[in-house]
């Protein structure tokens, strides 16, 4: 097991910082990418209620969009619910499993 200090010294961060994080504060994107690097783990599993958190706010945003568009037949309105429709079913399958 890693003490915080080792574990800054490879998040390119200071200790304080790592404490933050184990407390529930969210890193930047580059050293929450250095975590995926360091334990070997998908973003998603390594912050798996930040994830939760931000996959059900794009969803609902997802359908505000579909709402907005549905009906519309052109096909630049047409692709758009196409990707809409993956996106909420791609979360709605990951929630399932």
């Amino acid at each position: 097991m890693l003490s915080q200090a080792e574990l800054a010294q490879l998040l390119g961060v200071k200790q304080s910082r790592v404490s933050q994080y184990e407390q529930g504060s969210y890193p930047p994107l580059l050293v929450a990418l250095a975590y995926q690097v360091v334990f070997g783990k998908k973003l998603h599993v390594c912050f798996s209620d930040l994830y939760a958190e931000i996959e059900e706010n794009v969803i609902n945003r997802a359908v505000e969009l579909d709402r907005a568009v549905r009906g519309k037949r052109d096909r630049i309105s047409v692709r758009k619910q196409e990707l809409l429709t993956t996106i909420v079913g791609r979360a709605t399958s990951r929630q399932a499993a």
